[in-house]
């Protein structure tokens, strides 16, 4: 079999397609029972579920609890969904951030059976043939693999991410499995270690760019919306300036929208009227710092001032509110050459490259961080916010932990107690002179079920950011006892009120289809 050919893997890798086989392929056309112990026959599920529970907490590598996991998802989708409800906060550190990452990373090596499909251009000619034996399917998650979490470009290896969020989108928004398809853009990597890499399933060739990356993804597009004209695409861990592009290029197209810059900028806005509501102040009046003005950051900024637009607030002062900083240092209006997304929010001061001389000039209360510089907020930047806003605002959103630009236990200690903290991966609570702090986790997956079960919900003509918008302040609404947003445990019951509530705002705005 070659592992670079993705035709010839499709009946294997992605039993869903087979003839042969059906969707669950994996018991080699055997029925299991033949092979089972009579008293396993007579135990109940719940006796099944505990069994599975001490194999999985014998487990003691994160990557190993991962396969074990994938495992039980492939032999018994509906068993995994059980037991991953029951033991959420142990199960989601495993399928999404962090282990998700290492799983991406060695993808080529230690995976034997996954759910996805690889697109390249020796496959593009079958996708569409393909796609009409999938006329059930209601979302897909497509990623090109160059840039997964902040691991940066692991090629194919970025299937893992596909695969995580269709799976969550399974668990908490209840859209079947099998209905939901992961996709990877195979267009090469500029990885040497896995073009040199004897076990990497990808092709084996430098990425495409340019013309030849908009021609490839363009013709992706146009088979997905005549194959399936109802799907949700939603676009996962592009570069940047990939990510941003065809956002804007297919967004009046097909369904979509990008996980990364919307999904990211709805839970961090939703983070950020549940804090300002905590400190009983305004996001009107808070001075919003961004360390890093990748796709992240700038999809947050953007979504503040459309928040605010909205509610009656003047965009110039809105931008005002505002100031980034990229790998040149602090936004200024002095640098020439800034690209259109950046120049609205310049600022009129000297150029700095130091975090804590940015702080000095535009006095931020909010410090928003996703520059994948772990410890840049340290202890004299936290010390200084503090000065400045009695409450602080710290978020360390970039992912995984090892990227965090300060720890929940480094916020709050050097804030004295006083930080609202929130970052992209979980940390454990802190004790701080006799009292227990809990992070937030700002993670998309307050966001992305919802906004995809609404769209199975509704024929849509596209998604609007007024929707992030209207979701963000939803979900500060609901938000859980010490932390900025509802609890893991709640989301399998918020998630249907939310997509609901979604679908009503989605008629108002005149974004369905009669």
């Amino acid at each position: 079999m070659l592992m670079n050919h993705v035709g010839a893997i499709i009946d294997i890798r992605f039993p869903i397609i087979s003839k042969k086989f059906g969707y669950r392929a994996l018991n080699m056309g055997l029925n299991r029972s033949i092979f089972q112990p009579i008293g396993y026959l007579h135990q109940t599920k719940d006796q099944e579920l505990q069994r599975r529970y001490l194999q999985f907490s014998r487990i003691a590598d994160p990557l190993d609890k991962f396969l074990f996991l994938n495992g039980m998802i492939e032999e018994d989708h509906q068993l995994f969904s059980e037991f991953a409800k029951a033991h959420i906060h142990e199960v989601l550190p495993i399928v999404y951030t962090p282990t998700i990452g290492a799983a991406c990373q060695n993808f080529s090596i230690i995976m034997n059976r996954f759910r996805g499909l690889f697109v390249s251009e020796h496959t593009m000619d079958a996708l569409g043939e393909t796609l009409e034996q999938l006329k059930g399917i209601e979302v897909i998650v497509v990623t090109d693999g160059e840039r997964i979490l902040g691991l940066g470009d692991l090629g194919v290896g970025g299937m893992g991410i596909s695969m995580g969020k269709t799976l969550l989108y399974s668990l908490f928004g209840g859209i079947d499995i099998k209905k939901t398809l992961p996709i990877v853009l195979d267009v090469g990597t500029n990885n040497p270690d896995y073009l040199n890499h004897p076990q990497y399933m990808g092709v084996r060739k430098t990425r495409l760019k340019g013309g030849e990356y908009e021609a490839f993804v363009d013709r992706f597009i146009k088979i997905v919306k005549k194959a399936l004209p109802n799907v949700l695409l939603q676009w996962e861990d592009f570069a940047k300036d990939n990510a941003r592009h065809l956002l804007k290029k297919y967004q009046e197209e097909i369904v979509s929208f990008n996980d990364d810059i919307q999904g990211t900028a709805g839970v961090a806005m939703a983070c950020l009227l549940s804090a300002v509501k905590e400190k009983g102040s305004k996001l009107e009046n808070e001075r919003i710092l961004f360390i890093g003005a990748g796709s992240a950051n700038l999809g947050i900024a953007e979504l503040i001032v459309e928040y605010l637009e909205l509610f009656g607030y003047e965009r110039n002062k809105a931008l005002q509110q505002i100031a980034l900083s990229d790998s040149k240092g602090l936004v200024i209006q002095k640098r020439g050459n800034l690209s259109s997304d950046l120049v609205h929010f310049a600022k009129d001061f000297e150029e700095t490259h130091d975090v804590l001389e940015m702080i000095h000039l535009f006095k931020p209360t909010v410090l928003i961080g996703a520059s994948m510089q772990p410890g840049i907020f340290h202890q004299k930047v936290i010390e200084e916010m503090t000065k400045l806003a009695k409450r602080p605002v710290i978020m360390a959103l970039s992912n995984p932990t090892s990227k965090a630009e300060c720890t929940l236990k480094d916020a709050i200690e050097f804030s004295d107690g006083q930080a609202l903290f929130a970052s992209g991966s979980p940390f454990q609570p802190v004790s701080y002179k006799g009292k227990m702090y809990h992070g937030t986790q700002a993670n998309n997956l307050y966001i992305f079920p919802a906004m995809g079960l609404m769209a199975t919900r509704c024929r849509l003509k596209k998604i609007s950011s007024k929707l992030f918008v209207e979701l963000a302040i939803a979900l500060s609404e609901h938000r859980g006892e010490n932390i900025l947003l509802p609890p893991f445990d709640n989301l399998v019951s918020l998630v249907p009120q939310l997509a609901d509530f979604l679908v009503k705002k989605a008629k108002e705005f005149h974004l369905t289809r009669s």
